[in-house]
């Protein structure tokens, strides 16, 4: 049996699935065997007791799943008597989104570097108030992910109803419309913490990053489409509170595809779990520019506003 952090198959909806198209850097998957002996720990096929093991292992695997671009960066052996499912178990997942700065300039700028200082400001305060609006009320406690407390009305609030942020049929009451998001913000880039980076043929892009308990289809790319709207007062603030409403089914923009990624999958609240991803290798050192340098181009596909398609209450 294979299980894997960003699937859907043994959740309780298939809209938690993503597209096919949406990359991942730090998925985390599980394989579970039955053994010949099911009392032996040490099946040959799969045992990697030592660290040369385990790297003889990684090379072997790794060369057959070049020609399909996937690379494992480590691997754990975990005994029979644990249960851990990498679908099931996983309680956070973050994914990235690489946005061409040209999303975010004013009409006839055609780079960061033509704006001042005040209209860079401008842009970042406008961008985090965006995100601010789309991200799920935190409680004064700060716990929990099924309920967040209002700090403004000190009351409790279900999660963010995301029926509209989903590509397909999702009815609003589903439970899978109802996620949380914890962190919606921008990743600045070390050690300057500059908030646009720069790729080695000078494309320019912000990289931002989406934090919660899972993502219905498409719903990165809706909520960036939908924070860029905001931007350029495409959308007014009372559009927010309208497209989280539960009575209410309305069309949502959405960004351009092929830029979103999964960033990394936790398992925070399963302490025996989590240890098993200490010290262990990731992609982060890997340098960005290798994925995205070629993608970042916003002319092919242009973010595209979907027109209400019914305003009705839901049944």
């Amino acid at each position: 049996t294979i299980t894997r952090a960003s699937d859907a198959s043994y959740r309780m909806s298939p809209s938690l699935q993503q597209s096919s198209d949406l990359a991942a850097t730090a998925d985390v998957l599980t394989f579970s065997y039955l053994s010949k002996d099911s009392h032996d720990s040490n099946d040959k096929r799969f045992s990697c007791n030592t660290i040369d093991g385990t790297r003889d292992w990684l090379d072997k695997i790794n060369a057959a799943l070049v020609p399909k671009g996937i690379h494992v960066f480590s691997r754990r052996n975990i005994d029979a008597s644990e249960v851990f499912h990498a679908e099931q178990h996983c309680t956070v997942r973050i994914y990235d989104y690489v946005l061409p700065v040209r999303a975010v300039l004013p009409a006839g700028v055609d780079t960061w570097d033509n704006l001042d200082k005040n209209q860079k400001v401008e842009i970042q305060q406008s961008m985090k108030r965006a995100m601010k609006l789309l991200t799920s009320p935190m409680p004064a406690d700060r716990g929990g992910y099924l309920w967040r407390k209002s700090k403004d009305q000190n009351d409790v609030r279900e999660h963010h109803r995301w029926h509209n942020f989903c590509t397909g049929r999702l009815p609003p009451n589903d439970a899978a419309a109802g996620r949380t998001l914890d962190k919606f913000h921008v990743v600045f880039e070390e050690p300057k913490r500059d908030f646009v980076r720069t790729t080695k043929d000078g494309k320019q892009f912000i990289l931002l990053r989406l934090q919660g308990d899972g993502f219905v289809v498409d719903q990165v790319r809706r909520m960036v489409g939908t924070m860029i709207c905001l931007m350029h007062e495409y959308l007014p603030e009372s559009y927010i509170p309208f497209v989280f409403d539960s009575m209410n089914i309305i069309g949502t923009p959405i960004a351009p595809k092929g830029l979103a990624y999964l960033k990394q999958a936790r398992f925070g609240f399963h302490t025996h779990h989590r240890s098993l991803f200490v010290n262990m290798t990731t992609c982060s050192s890997l340098s960005l520019d290798q994925d995205i340098d070629a993608d970042i181009d916003v002319d092919n596909e242009s973010i595209s506003y979907d027109p209400i398609r019914e305003v009705v209450p839901s049944s």
